[in-house]
């Protein structure tokens, strides 16, 4: 494959359940790490143009939270986790035991919990497509920055934009307890061309 532009069906299939598994096991890490049962639903995996990535999110104005890491080893790329805000902000008063709606202001130790969960989440996530495949990914340290949506993903626009104009963006569902409504959680899976092209070999697609 010389062009992510131009995935066949079976490609795109075999991408869109990779994304299924690793959001799943996520998801799971997730409730492991807050130490409460967490209802999921089912992954919105899309392949999205760079240039409808804002539209797949939502307003460009609501401020999130970005964890960002750069991918080496058989695969290289980035992946990014975003959470809205208060999601964010919840899962800080879970995990430092603190009265629910405590104020937070993104302190050193506030984010140092929110790259941990980075680590945990996009940590599983990769293990489950290296597993899958045998592939060998080594996750960079997590870089973490609040800013508003169409800031975030800026990064993988400006990165990936000289090799395609789509991404693996998937978008999952969660509920921290059943009084909760619903919250959603988004992944940006952006390979190289090359590594892209390793995976499906791992698995036997052309």
């Amino acid at each position: 494959m010389e062009d992510f532009n131009n995935l066949s069906e079976m490609q795109a299939d075999v991408l869109k359940e990779l994304a299924n598994i690793g959001a799943g096991n996520a998801t799971t890490a997730l409730a492991k790490l807050v130490g409460k049962r967490i209802e999921i639903g089912i992954p919105d995996i899309e392949l999205v143009k760079l240039n409808e990535l804002q539209d797949f999110i939502g307003e460009a104005e609501r401020v999130m939270t970005g964890i960002l890491v750069e991918l080496s080893g058989d695969v290289s790329g980035i992946m990014m986790f975003l959470l809205d805000e208060e999601v964010s902000e919840k899962i800080i008063n879970i995990l430092l035991s603190r009265k629910s709606g405590t104020q937070i202001d993104f302190n050193d130790l506030e984010k140092s919990v929110v790259m941990e969960l980075g680590n945990i989440i996009i940590g599983s996530y990769i293990k489950s497509i290296s597993k899958m495949t045998g592939l060998t990914i080594a996750p960079s340290v997590p870089m973490f920055q609040v800013d508003m949506a169409s800031a975030l993903i800026s990064v993988p626009a400006i990165q990936f934009g000289k090799i395609g104009d789509k991404v693996l963006m998937i978008q999952t569902e969660f509920s921290l307890n059943k009084r909760d409504d619903m919250v959603k959680g988004y992944y940006i899976f952006a390979p190289e061309m090359d590594s892209y092209n390793k995976i499906f070999d791992s698995l036997g697609i052309r």
